[in-house]
Parts: C-alpha cells; sequence; structure tokens
C-alpha cells in the first residue's frame, strides 16, 4: 500500500518533475515536510530541487509580513494597552483575565469577524439570556458593570490591532486576517508556480480565503489527507470539516483514498493493571522490532502524562524518537527542581532555614548527578541536629566543609 505522502510526491514529480524549485508544499506539521521529502527523492532517483515547506501558519506569517508574537510578549502589549485605555490595574490581576481574553481575540481576527458587530451581539446575548433590560429599566451595578466590559473588550481589541500595525507584529490571528486583507489587495507575494496543500483541515476562515484566492489565482493544488470511510457517512464526526471543503474546491491532485474499508486490518487488545504498565509493554514491544519496523511504527499516547514514562521505559537499542507531542513543563525533572528551590526560599528567614525544604533540594537528581557523596553527606550531618530549623550560619558551615561548590548559593 502506498503511503499518502507516496501519493503526493508521485503527483508532484508528475507535474513538476524535479524542478520544485518554484514550489511550495504547504503542510500540517513540519514533521511532514521531512518524511515529504525523502518520499520525493525516493520518486525522483536523482538530484532534484527541493521545494519550500511551510504548515499553515508559516505560510500565512509569509503572506502577511507581520512577526509572530510569543504569548509573553503578547500580554504585554494587551497590558501597555489596557494602561494607555484609563485602567492600570496590578499585573497579577490582569493576569486573571488577560491569557483568555487575548487568546479570543486572536480566535476572532483568524475567523474574519467585524469587531464592531461581534461585541455588539456579545452584549445582545448576554441581555437575552440573563436579563432584559428594557422590561427593568435602570440596568443595576453588575449590569452596568458587565456592558462596561463588552464596550471595554471591543476598544481593547481594536486598538491591539492598531498597535500590531505600528509594530507588525502580533497574534496568529491578526497575522491571518492581514493576510487575507494583502491578498485582497494583490499586496500579498505569491513567489511560487505552484502551492500545494497537503493534508488541509479544519482551517479557520483567514485560511480558507487564502486557499481560495490560491484556487483563483491558478497555483493551488489540493491533496486530501482522508479516506471514503468517515467522508460518505455524515454521522462520522471525523470529515466534518472536510466535507464542505472537498465539495466546493473539488477531490484535487491526491484524492480521499478507501483504504479503511478494502485493506485488511488488526488490532490487538492487551490487558494491563495500569498506565505505567502501558508504557513499559510498549517499550518491550519496540525492543523486539527491527530497525524498518520501527521506523514505520507509532505510539499514540490517550495521556500526554505518559510521555516521560514511556521514554524513560524505551531501551537506549531502540535508537533515535520523534515526538510530535508536547511535554508539560511540570511533568519535567527541571519543575521539581524550581519547585524545591523556591519553597527553600519560601521557608527560609534571615536566621533559619527548613531541613525538609534544604534535604528536597539538596537529594534532588540535578544535584546528585553534580556530587552525589557531598550532598548526601550533608543531608546526614544536618539530619543529625534534629531539628526541623537549623540556623542559617550553621548550614552554611557545613555545606562549605563538606561541598563548597554550594555554600555560596545557600548563603
Amino acid at each position: 500500500m502506498k503511503t499518502f505522502l507516496r501519493e503526493v510526491a508521485e503527483a508532484m514529480h508528475a507535474e513538476h518533475g524535479t524542478a520544485l524549485r518554484d514550489v511550495a508544499v504547504i503542510l500540517p506539521t513540519r514533521r511532514a515536510g521531512l518524511y515529504l521529502r525523502n518520499e520525493l527523492a525516493a520518486v525522483a532517483g536523482a538530484a532534484l530541487w527541493s521545494p519550500e515547506l511551510f504548515t499553515f501558519p508559516e505560510f500565512m506569517q509569509r503572506l502577511s509580513g507581520v512577526h509572530l508574537v510569543d504569548r509573553v510578549t503578547g500580554l504585554f502589549d494587551l497590558y501597555t494597552i489596557s494602561a494607555q485605555n484609563g485602567k492600570r490595574e496590578p499585573l497579577e490581576a490582569f493576569l486573571s483575565w488577560a491569557p483568555a481574553v487575548l487568546r479570543d481575540m486572536s480566535e476572532v481576527d483568524a475567523h474574519m469577524i467585524d469587531l464592531a458587530a461581534f461585541y455588539c451581539d456579545l452584549r445582545a446575548i448576554e441581555e437575552i439570556e440573563n436579563w432584559s433590560l428594557r422590561s427593568m429599566g435602570t440596568p443595576s451595578p453588575g449590569q452596568q458593570r458587565l456592558m462596561d466590559h463588552w464596550s471595554r473588550m471591543k476598544e481593547l481589541h481594536a486598538a491591539l490591532n492598531l498597535r500590531s500595525i505600528e509594530l507588525g507584529r502580533g497574534s496568529a490571528g491578526w497575522m491571518e486576517r492581514t493576510a487575507v486583507e494583502r491578498c485582497a489587495k494583490g499586496e500579498a507575494r505569491m513567489e511560487w508556480k505552484a502551492a500545494w496543500f497537503v493534508g488541509a483541515n479544519a482551517l479557520t476562515t483567514a485560511q480558507q480565503r487564502v486557499l481560495e484566492h490560491c484556487r483563483a489565482s491558478g497555483i493551488a493544488r489540493l491533496a486530501w489527507d482522508a479516506d471514503r470511510w468517515y467522508l460518505d457517512f455524515p454521522q462520522q464526526e471525523a470529515g466534518h470539516h472536510l466535507r464542505p471543503l472537498i465539495s466546493s474546491m473539488g477531490a484535487g491532485s491526491v484524492p480521499p483514498s478507501d483504504h479503511l474499508r478494502t485493506l485488511d486490518r488488526s488490532v490487538r487488545v492487551v490487558e494491563l493493571p495500569d498506565d505505567l504498565s502501558q508504557c513499559w509493554h510498549a517499550a518491550s514491544l519496540i525492543t523486539g522490532m527491527s530497525k524498518a519496523e520501527r521506523a514505520r511504527t507509532a505510539i499514540v499516547l490517550a495521556d500526554e502524562s505518559l510521555l516521560m514514562p514511556l521514554l524513560r521505559a524505551l531501551p537506549a537499542a531502540a535508537g533515535p524518537v520523534n515526538v510530535t507531542m508536547g511535554a508539560l513543563l511540570r511533568t519535567l525533572p527541571a519543575a521539581a527542581w524550581i519547585e524545591a528551590v523556591l519553597a527553600l526560599h519560601q521557608c527560609a528567614t534571615t536566621t533559619a532555614i527548613g531541613y525538609a525544604e534544604l534535604e528536597a533540594l539538596l537529594l534532588h537528581p540535578y544535584l546528585q548527578r553534580i556530587d552525589v557523596t557531598g550532598s548526601r553527606d550533608v543531608v546526614e550531618r544536618l539530619r543529625g541536629l534534629e531539628r526541623p530549623f537549623i540556623p542559617r550560619n550553621v548550614v552554611v558551615t557545613v555545606i562549605d566543609e563538606l561541598v563548597p561548590a554550594l555554600a555560596s548559593g545557600i548563603s
């Protein structure tokens, strides 16, 4: 059976040959681009120019000319605007509501929604669902605050977009809105003879309009990574976003497959007592595979917290692995080390240090890798004092004697 990316590579080679220098490929992930390059090399069987590979956000950024800001910078931009609009508040109070608002503003821009109508509708919906201002007369202070909230959000959103124009940077949603506007004005540079949209699915309104602009320009090529099993049956939610796209844009150069219905499949169910057992069992299966089999194997985790246990369970002989999912910072050893440092500072006074917190820090694996013997000796010496809080000068003296490298950090 040919893989989807092999079919894409064959379609691209059939149309362009090895002259892919002026071709763009828009993929769901950067990882998919690595495998597509391998398939193109295998199909061509000779040296060739690689196409320019993008994820959809990267493609939108190229067309918009807007620099995508990180989350922290976006929050500080919103904080600056909020202060300029007459509401200065402590940063911790601002951060209690700003991340959700910033995310919502980006979604509004990505779906090309008119700001004035949007925030006016939100106020009207609130009135209909919770009260009727016409029947109640003068609104209460709480009702007035809520109405003022939506008016203020509209002002903040408009001001944030103006700031994005001035600085040439903004959220992902603003970047996409700008890309659509530049395409409509003919300002977006289409530098390619063909743009292949591979595996597009669940597009925002802005992304769909850019795709439609590329189709109107005659450069768009479509390759749908989908199967007829769920496309042809409306009750299958997996095809919810793809059905209208394929209906309006056609089957494309690589139409949906019918593999789920026609190919043989096998499912093996293994019952295990807990989550960690699943990780160790998966690692044992990987160990028994050849290098070629491992290259064609994917492990799908239902719980992202199992990523670190799985990686620890995999043997070194398994070789390098490609991790697609992200790992939460709180699941990494560094998070526990930072928590130990903060706990020590929180409990320490000018004269004494908590023993339990100091022990947690000194026995942390990060310090153990530096000097196992020294830190353990410090813990044993301080434990012998049998005191929950130990004078700071005593701690510094013991550490200076046994582990001099740590003394300056404690003192």
